[in-house]
């Protein structure tokens, strides 16, 4: 197992919103992926590293929104 020095790492944490977390999740549920990282925060932070909450959000009308399908499967 790899081993962290938690004051000189982070964790970041991106988009755990509620569109994100309400399309189908597999093989983990919303409600296990919101427990996980609250417990990996809260490890993080009593080891003294630091945590990063990231928010993807868009323009108003959605002009910067990417246009290309991205929750697609390529071929390998």
């Amino acid at each position: 197992m790899i081993q962290l020095d938690l004051r000189s790492t982070a964790l970041v944490l991106i988009d755990l919103q509620s569109w994100t977390l309400g399309m189908p999740l597999a093989p983990n549920s919303a409600s296990l992926i919101i427990d996980n990282a609250a417990l990996l925060a809260r490890q993080f932070n009593a080891s003294g590293g630091t945590v990063a909450l990231v928010r993807v959000g868009f323009s108003h009308g959605n002009a910067d929104m990417p246009c290309a399908p991205t929750d697609i499967a390529l071929p390998v």
